[in-house]
């Protein structure tokens, strides 16, 4: 049964009331009034996300997607607003000097580290190539490229040794490193192949940290009207998110240019090296510390069959293996999510929570997650390496309905999620676990959700993505990626060196059937999904 909205919601008053209203109006389509329920009302997770955006852009501070969800209507929301911006205060990031080595980021430091530890396996990458069919200005392109790494300061980093230690520094101009492949006269059966070689040689060629550039552009010419565009950035430098950024801005240059105008985007607040200086100042949270410490006390990680004993760190060697849950699949999960109050990654958190539970007989079930990195302004317009790992603890004793662990779930990632600006490596330190040779502590299976992003754009271009660009890499054991596109693609990328492929593909097809309990048999008892 749908919720009821409130059937006399006061109108809103002052202006903080009005401008959230405002925002609730644009994205739902409806007048809304000051007690009314942002989900009830018809949001979901993708759209509060979306809210969250637009009044963090309005107010100039972050509004968490639990605090939305803790406070559903206009008037909470409001006060909240209007509470953070007494304290916001100094909290801006402070801006360094250019040309100033600074200290890695903590997500930085993180992979320098397992870097470190496979010196011999290709240095992690992420790639995107984009097909573009229409008639390409290729120096307007060119130019569009450079305005971008003008702008972002990520893409003009090199990274050295002090005295000891790892630094990068933004300097004011780096070389570009761009390739013209022109393979005009490629029959039409032939370009996938073609393109495959192209993005195989990106993927085996270095990068030199320290005089740069961190990233690099190939575009390959089939025809007047045919292109393909691959960009390539090292892993230190860019996140996914930070591919959506680079995607958004140079289609923003291009246009410009392509209109005889000058680009116009608003001033950047910080530097990706500026926001790491800055956090090793304000991740102390004491508060957010005690959450993890007792959250975390006495976890430890599942245990699934290996296919040898952990003798060694794994070499990164990566298998891959997905299946679809259908466009209605995903309506029905939205429409749970919805129903319980959270999001569709609780959803999916539960039915991943459910299906460890069966593998395992486990009730204590801690999956990893990957948090973003950007609730601040200022972060997320910028390209950097901002991601952290956080532990999500769900409670699965007394056997519970796959509905009563979706509640579960959801509260557990609220709760990290607004406690999440401590550090991955802080959490360890502060928690303590019990370490296990050649293993992460506290969790090395993880739940990555991907909602739909924006379709990709360059001017008055047609531009599709080219698939299967990211060869399967698996920084964690067992990662669970959750793909949003018509339905969701659910993939496992998985350790060679841990699991063999023909488990991981039966893994595979449960979950799916899970996911698929999930939303035809709520109440079904997670007991019954033992030993499957």
């Amino acid at each position: 049964m749908a919720v009821q909205l409130a059937v006399a919601s006061r109108a809103p008053q002052g202006a903080t009331e009005h401008a959230v209203a405002l925002a609730w109006e644009h994205l739902l389509g409806r007048p809304v009034g000051a007690e009314d329920d942002f989900f009830a009302a018809g949001g979901q997770s993708l759209v509060a996300a979306q809210l969250g955006a637009r009044l963090a852009e309005r107010f100039g501070v972050e509004l968490p997607l639990p605090v939305l969800f803790e406070r559903p209507t206009v008037a909470a929301q409001a006060a909240w607003i209007e509470d953070a911006t007494r304290l916001a205060g100094d909290s801006t990031i402070p801006r360094a000097t250019e040309g100033e080595p600074m200290p890695l980021s903590f997500a930085q430091e993180r992979l320098w580290f397992a870097i470190q530890l496979t010196p011999a396996a290709p240095a992690p990458k992420l790639r995107s190539a984009l097909q573009l069919d229409g008639p390409l200005d290729a120096d307007r392109l060119e130019a569009a490229l450079c305005l971008v790494a003008d702008r972002q300061a990520a893409l003009r980093t090199v990274f050295a040794d002090v005295g000891g230690t790892v630094r990068q520094r933004v300097v004011a101009h780096l070389p570009r490193d761009h390739r013209d492949v022109d393979l005009s006269g490629t029959p039409d059966e032939l370009r996938e192949d073609a393109i495959r070689a192209q993005l195989d040689d990106e993927r085996d060629r270095p990068f030199d940290l320290p005089n740069g550039p961190p990233w690099r552009t190939r575009l390959v010419r089939f025809g007047p009207r045919a292109h393909v565009l691959v960009i390539t950035m090292h892993h230190l430098v860019t996140d996914g998110i930070s591919l959506a950024v680079w995607r958004d801005e140079l289609h923003e240059h291009y246009a410009a240019l392509t209109a005889g105008l000058t680009p116009e985007l608003p001033e950047l607040a910080a530097t990706a090296a500026d926001v790491a200086h800055w956090q090793r100042r304000a991740a102390d949270a004491p508060a957010s510390r005690k959450y993890w410490r007792e959250q975390l006390a006495g976890a430890t990680p599942l245990n699934l069959p290996l296919v040898a004993p952990r003798t060694a760190w794994s070499s990164g060697r990566g298998g891959r293996v997905r299946g679809e849950l259908t466009e209605l699949d995903a309506a029905a999960i939205a429409a749970l999510a919805r129903t319980e109050q959270t999001s569709v990654f609780g959803v999916l958190l539960a039915g991943a929570a459910a299906w460890l539970h069966g593998l395992t007989t486990r009730d204590d079930l801690t999956i990893g997650t990957i948090a973003a990195g950007r609730d601040r302004p200022e972060v997320r317009p910028l390209i950097g390496l901002f991601l952290n790992p956080l532990p999500l603890r769900i409670d699965a004793s007394g056997d519970p309905t796959l509905r009563e662990l979706v509640r579960r779930a959801g509260a557990t990632a609220r709760a990290a999620l607004a406690h999440g600006e401590v550090p991955f490596e802080r959490i360890v330190a502060d928690v303590n676990p019990e370490r296990e040779p050649f293993r992460q502590p506290l969790f090395d299976i993880v739940l990555n959700h991907h909602p739909l992003g924006d379709p990709p754009r360059l001017g008055d271009l047609t531009v599709k993505h080219v698939r299967g660009v990211t060869a399967p890499v698996a920084p964690y054991e067992l990662m669970i990626r959750t793909i949003v596109r018509r339905g969701i693609t659910v993939q496992l990328d998985f350790q060679r060196d841990r699991f063999a492929e023909g488990r991981v593909n039966a893994w595979l097809g449960r979950l799916i059937e899970v996911l698929h309990m999930m939303i035809t048999a709520p109440e079904r008892h997670i007991s019954t999904l033992r030993g499957s």
